[in-house]
């Protein structure tokens, strides 16, 4: 399966099927990566409806190449709840469903029928016995890195290539917990950030910078000698990415293009960017 095609599942909006099952596009989205998964036939409610819970269900388990055993949930949360905001509070939904003895982590699906976008979490407790003080350690996965937002108003890119890293990994032998917070995790994430951005500022200033271009002439420096005389030109390309980076971050907020009639930032547009672009003549 190539990028495309994961990405194209990632941005389709989550549902169960009639019966109430495992969304078939999802399974062939974590056959990729897992060797044994096993659906249950009949899925449990595990979860109190309450405030938050619609309805809650463990669909089935995954078996790690460690021994260790993943739940598969699924979280229909309330109207109520933003799945956009509500990264902490969805994570310790699930996370007091993990025992640590049977069942070692968690594959998360949070999603609400009037909501396009999801929310899928990786959840891992892990306790460890110090050999020196005889203590008992607790170690857990951070409620604000291990996630991901899905949906059709996200570009779903960087999730489609740590997905594709993870199948990679079974490819070429085990998957553990240890690679699934790799895949997850918020340092893997900033450096496939930066090594995009990096590519997307070099091919903005390079294009600025051709002599068969019009604005080279307006932008750069006369006065000094090559190369730098191009120097107005890096440093245009980097103002501007630096500020639609931005602009992205307060759409992200759900700040632009808010209501005039709310005083309350909350109820933006989450693809202002993007429809600003298509729109414009």
């Amino acid at each position: 399966m190539k990028e495309k095609d994961i990405k194209d599942i990632l941005k389709s909006k989550f549902q169960l099927d009639e019966d109430k099952y495992f969304p078939v596009q999802w399974k062939t989205v974590l056959n990729l990566f897992f060797k044994k998964i096993d659906y249950f036939s009949h899925p449990e409610n595990l979860f109190t409806e309450n405030d938050k819970v619609i309805a809650g269900k463990q669909l089935g388990t995954v078996k790690l190449d460690d021994g260790k055993q993943l739940a598969i949930f699924t979280v229909e949360v309330a109207d109520s709840i933003s799945i956009v905001r509500n990264r902490q509070g969805l994570r310790e939904i699930a996370a007091k469903h993990i025992d640590q003895n049977i069942i070692h982590g968690a594959l998360a699906f949070f999603y609400n029928r009037k909501q396009a976008d999801y929310r899928f979490s990786f959840i891992a407790k892990e306790a460890s016995i110090d050999l020196e003080t005889g203590e008992l350690i607790k170690g857990e996965t951070k409620p604000k890195r291990y996630t991901y937002l899905l949906g059709s108003n996200e570009a779903c890119t960087t999730p489609a290539k740590r997905m594709l890293v993870l199948a990679d990994k079974k490819e070429k032998g085990e998957v553990n917990i240890n690679q699934l917070k790799e895949v997850f995790s918020v340092e893997a994430l900033n450096k496939d950030f930066f090594k995009t951005y990096k590519a997307h500022y070099e091919k903005f200033w390079k294009y600025l910078a051709d002599e068969g271009n019009p604005y080279r002439a307006k932008l750069i420096d006369t006065e000094k000698e090559k190369p730098n005389q191009e120097k107005p030109i890096r440093d245009f390309a980097k103002k501007l990415l630096g500020r639609i980076v931005f602009l992205h971050f307060l759409q992200k907020k759900g700040w632009m293009g808010c209501s005039p009639k709310t005083k309350d930032w909350i109820d933006g547009e989450s693809r202002f960017m993007q429809q600003l672009f298509e729109d414009f003549s």
